[in-house]
C-alpha cells in the first residue's frame, strides 16, 4: 500500500502536467489558465474556515449527526484541496467529491462501518444503570475500614 501511494505521488504530477500542456495546445492557453486559476480560487474559498465552522455549529445545535457532519466537512476539505492543485484529474476528482450524493456515499462506505466498529469495541466500557440486571455477573456491596500498619505487621 505505501508503494502505491508513493507511485501515485510520483506519477500524478506528471500526468497532470501532460494534461495541462495538451489542453493548452488543443483548447487554448487562456482557457486552460483561467480554468486552473478559477478552480484554485474556488478551492481556496471552500477552505475558508469561518463559514465551515458556522455550518458545523448550526448543524450541531439542530441536533444533526455530528459524525455525518464532520465526515461531510472532511470530504469538502479533500475536494477543496483537489481543486487547488492544478490539473484536470484533480479538478475532476474535486468536482465529483463536491456532489452531495458522492459525500453521502463516502459516509456510508467509510465512516459508518468505522463508527459501528468503534461503538462495538467500546460496548464493554459503557456505564450501566445501578438497578439494571442486563449485565451478566453479580455486584456485591461491601464496606471497608482502614487498618493501622501496626496491626497489619502482626500477621
Amino acid at each position: 500500500m505505501p508503494l502505491i501511494v508513493l507511485r501515485l505521488f510520483w506519477w500524478l504530477p506528471l500526468i497532470e502536467l501532460v494534461g495541462l500542456i495538451w489542453s493548452a495546445i488543443e483548447i487554448g492557453f487562456l482557457f486552460t489558465f483561467f480554468w486552473t486559476l478559477g478552480t484554485a480560487v474556488w478551492g481556496a474559498s471552500l477552505l475558508a474556515g469561518p463559514a465551515r465552522i458556522e455550518t458545523l455549529q448550526r448543524a450541531l445545535h439542530q441536533g444533526q449527526d455530528e459524525m455525518a457532519m464532520m465526515a461531510d466537512q472532511l470530504v469538502i476539505t479533500l475536494a477543496a484541496l483537489c481543486l487547488i492543485f492544478p490539473g484536470w484529474l484533480t479538478d475532476t476528482t474535486g468536482l465529483v467529491l463536491l456532489l452531495p450524493w458522492t459525500r453521502q456515499a463516502v459516509y456510508r462506505r467509510l465512516v459508518e462501518p468505522l463508527w459501528l466498529r468503534m461503538q462495538h469495541s467500546m460496548d464493554g466500557f459503557r456505564a450501566g444503570h445501578p438497578f439494571d440486571d442486563s449485565v451478566s455477573g453479580r455486584t456485591v456491596d461491601g464496606e471497608y475500614r482502614p487498618l493501622d500498619r501496626d496491626k497489619l505487621s502482626k500477621f
